[in-house]
Formats: C-alpha cells, structure tokens, sequence
C-alpha cells in the first residue's frame, strides 16, 4: 500500500529485490536446515556404530555366561551324582557297621555267657573257700536280679578279681571295609 503512488518500474525493482532477499533467505535457511541434518547424520552413524559395537560385546557376553551357565550345571550335575554315590557308599558302610555291631553284640552275648559259665564255676570254687556272709549266696558279678540292680557279692568273691571276657575289635580293612577281628583270633 505504500507502494501506491510509486512509479510501476521502481515498484517492480522493489518487489524483484524483495523476492531476491525471500530466495536468499530461504537458501540460508535451506543451508542450515542442511548442515543440521548432516550434523544429525553424522551423530546417528556414530551412535549406530557404536551400539552395533556394544550389541557385539554384549552377544559375546552372553555367549560366554550360557557357555559358563552349561558347564556349571554339568559340574553340578557331576557333584549331584558323586554325592549321590557317596551317599549310596556312606549307606552301604553303615549298613556293614549296623550288622558288625549286632554281629559285636552277639559275640559279646556269647562272651558274656561264658565268662557267666565260667564265674560259676570259679564261684563255686570260691564257696568251698570263703564263708559265706549273713546268709547270701554268692553268685556271678553278672547276675541281675529282677529289679535289674546288679547283685554284688561281699568282697568280690573273696578279694578274688576274675578276668573279663576279651572284646572283639573293629578294624578298617585297607579295601576301605569294616572288618571284625576276634582278639581270640
């Protein structure tokens, strides 16, 4: 509107200039916009290589842990049954132990009931010795009465102490088993 009262020759001239500085304004800005998305270009290759180079590590990390997870489960699965074997032994051994003890506890019956046989026989010697003391009638250091109170006789049998029965022993064999040994053996 101002233009109105120019002359249409200078109106153009201005009208060419201003379209001239529009054009140049938009290729500066066309030339920022430009170097702004190269710059932007630039970053995002940067970052795509070095994500792709983590992406790399962390593929050959998590290789390695399912490599290291495998054959830990295999150790593991190693121990399980070496444990389980060792249990299956310890059984075994404490099967052995339990029948040597019962076979120890028959054996010592056995003993007992000799060394019994035995002390009557010495007893009886012994009355024929020693007098006996208000009325009691020696017997074996062995007898138990019903009570189940150990009856000891005056003295031990007159100061006579009688010899025990041997114990058998229990000995490791060099094969790694429990073995009985009889100490009359």
């Amino acid at each position: 509107m101002v233009l109105a009262g120019f002359n249409p020759k200078n109106i153009l001239e201005i009208g060419s200039r201003a379209i001239s500085f529009w054009k140049f304004q938009k290729f500066q800005e066309r030339m920022i916009l430009g170097s702004t998305v190269r710059n932007l270009e630039g970053r995002l290759a940067q970052s795509e290589t070095s994500y792709e180079a983590i992406i790399k590590q962390l593929k050959v990390y998590i290789q390695k842990e399912t490599q290291r997870t495998e054959r830990l489960q295999k150790e593991m699965e190693l121990y399980s049954r070496r444990i389980q074997d060792l249990e299956e032994k310890n059984k075994n051994k404490n099967k052995q132990i339990f029948n040597l003890h019962v076979q120890v506890e028959e054996l010592r019956k056995q003993h007992n009931l000799q060394g019994v046989l035995d002390n009557s026989v010495r007893v009886n010697n012994v009355e024929r010795n020693c007098r006996p003391t208000e009325g009691r009638v020696a017997r074996s250091p062995n007898f138990l009465d019903r009570r189940g109170n150990h009856e000891h006789v005056d003295q031990m049998f007159c100061s006579q102490q009688f010899p025990t029965a041997p114990r058998p022993v229990l000995t490791f064999h060099p094969s790694g088993q429990l073995v009985f040994k009889s100490p009359n053996c």
